[in-house]
């Protein structure tokens, strides 16, 4: 159904969906622009969902924030990762599992992207259109 007083057609159903599409339950939530940015990266690299989204805390900051704070140094995009991370953490919509190299020492984070049946708080909606 279209939008009838802007005179907007409704859309084909057989018309496919633009390379991004944004849940309402993600899209309604508070998140905070750098969280929403590195949510749209995980999902990326998660793919099709059978492996988790690897990637460090610096990379995940080049690659999502430099383009908009191009004189930023690499820490500086790096903390803006880790919160970020936190944020998606803290809404349950990423799990982190940290790995460790064979000295004990962390070398690696990976992330899961949570189905809606499986996160915490009172979110509504399916999320199987979220993960491809």
């Amino acid at each position: 159904m279209g939008h009838p007083a802007l005179n907007i057609p409704a859309r084909e159903k057989t018309q496919q969906r633009p390379p991004i599409f944004v849940h309402s339950c993600i899209d309604d939530l508070d998140l905070s622009l750098e969280a929403f940015r590195v949510y749209s990266h995980l999902s990326r690299r998660w793919g099709d969902g059978t492996h988790d989204s690897v990637g460090s805390y610096s990379k995940i900051g080049e690659h999502c924030f430099r383009s908009s704070f191009p004189c930023a140094s690499k820490a500086t995009l790096k903390r803006k990762a880790i919160a970020a991370i936190k944020e998606l953490e803290e809404y349950g919509l990423i799990e982190k599992h940290k790995h460790q190299g064979y000295d004990g020492r962390d070398i690696a984070n990976s992330y899961t992207l949570r189905h809606r049946n499986e996160m915490d708080g009172d979110l509504s909606g399916d999320y199987s259109e979220i993960f491809l």
